[in-house]
């Protein structure tokens, strides 16, 4: 078995059918397909056990876990040597597995690939402005070495359009159950460490924007785990360049608007191995010496700059004293 695809759902009925089917009847026909349940009360149960392809293998779970516990349990039973990803509320082209797969056959040295995404609208009406922003955002063509660079501040690849190593996969221990959010971006740190995704560019999935879609919703709480995720992910960046052991905590420095770094300060520091040595607000004016002390790293391990317009200017001031990009400077959303 060289594929698995796996697909997490969630009282999914709306949708199901229509994922299920594309990946179904798609030109690449050796794969297994493994659907976890995650304790739906629609008619998700009844849609799942009426499949009668031989292809697909079903787990109920007894209640809802979330996406990234039930991804864990589909992909620990998949006995693929490559992971499809399949969101339920999305469809794949049709020959989405038979182009990844042979992208993977020519480039042995890739531990994932990903393609460019159609925006398709819901049963509630998106408008085509937001579809062509998901589009454009997930649609960019860059190098291994840019998608690793930029990977703390943006991700421009598309969950559901990913096929990936199992092997890599459980060596890095899989999605964290504790996201319910940002599952997917917390295990792209991890592996784009080892070697980052490229993308086949050509639309091979339909991603669904959902308005009301839990990346959609409260935004201090998506907020919350991307920088939950982000941190943690410096965090081990730090730990190998400085070669700390895991329970030692760099001192880091946040430089951001008044705003976010009280944002920070909150929901963030204390649920991190970090110490924040210092906030800096970058409107206000400063000295040399505060530039001087950025520069010791016996003091600070690192300076996480958050995305804003004064915030970019301080960052390309520490460029310019000698600070490098994802060794002493991160810069993050």
């Amino acid at each position: 078995m060289l594929v698995s695809v796996v697909t997490a759902v969630y009282n999914g009925e709306e949708y199901l059918q229509e994922c299920i089917e594309s990946i179904l009847n798609q030109t690449y026909t050796e794969f297994e397909y493994i659907i976890v349940n995650d304790g739906s009360t629609d008619r998700t149960k009844e849609m799942l056990d009426a499949v009668q392809d031989t292809r697909v293998r079903v787990m109920h779970l007894e209640r809802n876990y979330g996406a990234a516990f039930c991804l864990n349990q589909g992909i620990n039973q998949a006995e693929g040597k490559w992971i499809a990803v399949q969101d339920a509320d999305d469809m794949s082209a049709p020959t989405r597995l038979e182009e990844q797969i042979d992208y993977l056959t020519s480039h042995p040295q890739a531990i994932g690939v990903s393609s460019f995404v159609k925006g398709i609208a819901g049963k509630k009406p998106v408008s085509e402005k937001l579809l062509y922003a998901h589009e454009f955002h997930f649609n960019k063509v860059l190098s291994k070495e840019e998608v690793y660079t930029s990977r703390f501040l943006t991700c421009y690849v598309c969950h559901g359009s990913v096929m990936f190593s199992k092997e890599v996969f459980c060596r890095l221990g899989g999605y964290n159950p504790l996201f319910k959010i940002v599952y997917d971006r917390d295990l792209w740190f991890r592996m784009f460490e080892i070697a980052p995704f490229e993308k086949i560019p050509k639309v091979l999935y339909y991603y669904r924007v959902l308005p009301d879609s839990l990346s959609h919703g409260n935004p201090d709480e998506v907020n919350k785990e991307l920088l939950l995720a982000t941190t943690a992910g410096i965090r081990d960046v730090i730990y190998r360049n400085k070669g700390y052991l895991h329970n030692e905590s760099p001192n880091v420095i946040v430089v951001a608007s008044r705003n976010k770094c009280e944002f920070f300060k909150e929901n963030i520091a204390p649920h991190v191995d970090m110490n924040v040595q210092r906030y800096i607000n970058p409107s206000r004016k400063m000295k040399e010496w505060g530039f001087k002390g950025l520069l010791n790293e016996g003091i600070n391990d690192g300076v996480l700059v958050m995305n804003d317009y004064q915030s970019n200017r301080f960052m390309k001031k520490l460029i310019h004293k000698g600070l490098k990009m994802n060794k002493h400077i991160f810069r993050i959303e």
